[in-house]
């Protein structure tokens, strides 16, 4: 096994499993570097043997000599032996990523939560008062994994304990509107050129940085509805009916905001330079309608009827939702025609029957179909429908309510001991987390406030008596931690 971990100007590469497999594999690499990349070597490196496979042979580094941006040589030169098993349990997917997240609701915390779930450190920056009070964020339930960290940005030596702490610390993610960080004196150009030149800024808004809206408030519901996605959903001849906060908050926001800085970590792991990130809600929630857009563009009779009457959007009788016996509901999907043939062969239609029903596709036959559909559907309960089209490919599915996922059979899966909902994507090669790391992973509530003497104690490596002076002058607070204590 060979883990290859980016550095400015130098690659790391530990070899791993016997002798013989990382003698043949390295010497396999070298071959590939000198005849592909015209690379030479100033130097060889001797291996020592271990015994078991879960013990890193050797830890090797490649230095890059550079000139004029041409590779001239490469040195290798051996560093340590390394335990494979302890290197596997101190490293998460973002394992040592340091995240600042300015405190908001919605869809910020879901972007740090979800920087969180992949092992970054993900520390929420929350308000102080003048006279020293900490103020919460009940609204924010997406908490998981992260620390909290009271300041106050109303004072100079607490906005300057901001920037030093963007100094040392890996991306911040900036929830407020567009000019407000700039007003602080934070401006995201200049932390990255006088700061941390490898700092990624996510700008998170609901309207972007420019434009006539930029500056005006919002909610999810106001940017999709600019962004033309909301002009999607809802039934023929009704107004269009927004998918709670889902689309414009998490999904065009916080998750698009996070594969953004996912994007620019491994950027600067090849350059060495942060980025500043526009991510804006409406522009996220455009992105994601692209398949509509272009088919409504490509006018080919997928989608060129007006809302609800196109075949993904309630138009069609085979793909649509239906009221059962017992009031629930069954989600039915079966677009392609032999999914079709299985759904009309599942439903108890006589051979008879199904030769008189119309074509699958004559839009002028599918109201008469969804009221006969209908009919069929409400003579069983969801579960005895579930029970007949288990197994098969009629692309039916029952339509659960959240509080029933814990006891599906399949559905199970998506809710964990601590009764959350698991991240996803889920990494089938697993990478162990250390005992503390788990610990984090685990707390799903945090303490506004409450890890502000730890975070920069022991991650930043401020002094005591430099957090008790914060504290006593109310430009930091801890919860629970008396003013006239020293630490």
């Amino acid at each position: 096994m060979i883990g290859l971990l980016h550095r400015p100007l130098c690659f790391e590469i530990r070899c791993f499993k016997d002798f013989n497999k990382t003698i043949s594999l390295s010497l396999f690499s070298l071959k590939v570097l000198k005849t592909t990349f015209k690379i030479t070597f100033s130097k060889k490196s001797s291996f020592s043997k271990r015994s078991s496979i879960l013990t890193a042979l050797s830890l090797f580094s490649l230095k890059i000599h550079r000139q004029a941006n041409r590779l001239i040589s490469f040195s290798i030169i051996q560093l340590e032996t390394a335990d494979l098993e302890g290197w596997i349990k101190d490293k998460r997917m973002l394992n040592g990523i340091k995240v600042i997240e300015l405190a908001g609701l919605a869809p910020a915390p879901f972007c740090g939560m979800v920087m969180a779930d992949l092992g970054a450190t993900v520390i929420r920056v929350d308000r102080v008062q003048d006279d020293g009070t900490i103020v919460g964020q009940p609204m924010d339930q997406l908490t998981r994994g992260k620390k909290s960290i009271a300041i106050n940005l109303k004072q100079r030596e607490g906005v300057a304990l901001l920037a030093d702490l963007c100094a040392q610390s890996d991306v911040l993610i900036d929830c407020y509107r567009p000019g407000v960080l700039e007003k602080l004196g934070l401006c995201p150009r200049m932390l990255l050129e006088k700061k941390n030149p490898r700092l990624i800024v996510a700008r998170l808004t609901g309207y972007g940085q420019q434009g006539d809206y930029a500056k005006m408030a919002g909610h999810d519901i106001n940017y999709i509805a600019l962004s033309g996605a909301l002009s999607l959903f809802g039934r023929k001849n009704e107004p269009p009916v927004f998918p709670a906060n889902i689309l414009g908050d998490f999904a065009g926001g916080g998750l698009l905001c996070a594969f953004g800085i996912v994007v620019s970590l491994y950027n600067r792991s090849v350059t060495g330079k942060g980025q500043i990130i526009d991510s804006s809600m409406m522009d996220g929630a455009a992105y994601l309608s692209t398949f509509v857009y272009k088919l409504k563009q490509a006018r080919n009779g997928m989608w060129d009827n007006a809302r609800g009457d196109n075949f993904l959007d309630t138009g069609a009788h085979y793909y649509e939702v239906y009221r059962t016996k017992d009031n629930k509901y069954i989600s039915v999907g079966a677009i392609e025609p032999h999914f079709y043939a299985t759904l009309i062969a599942k439903m108890g239609l006589s051979s008879e029957e199904v030769d008189q029903l119309p074509d699958q596709n004559d839009s002028q036959q599918w109201p008469a179909m969804k009221k006969r559909f209908q009919s069929i559907f409400e003579t069983k309960t969801r579960d005895e429908w579930e029970s007949i089209f288990k197994g098969t490919d009629a692309c039916v599915a029952p339509v659960l309510e959240m509080d029933e996922l814990h006891n599906h059979p399949h559905s199970s899966r998506l809710i964990n001991n601590e009764k959350e909902i698991n991240p996803a994507p889920r990494f089938l090669i697993p990478v162990a987390a250390t005992k503390n790391e788990q610990s984090q992973q685990q707390a799903n509530t945090i303490v506004t406030g409450g890890d502000t003497i730890q975070v920069l104690k022991d991650l930043y490596q401020y002094s005591p008596s430099t957090i008790t002076l914060l504290i006593k002058s109310n430009i930091i607070g801890q919860e629970g931690y008396p003013k006239t204590s020293s630490l």
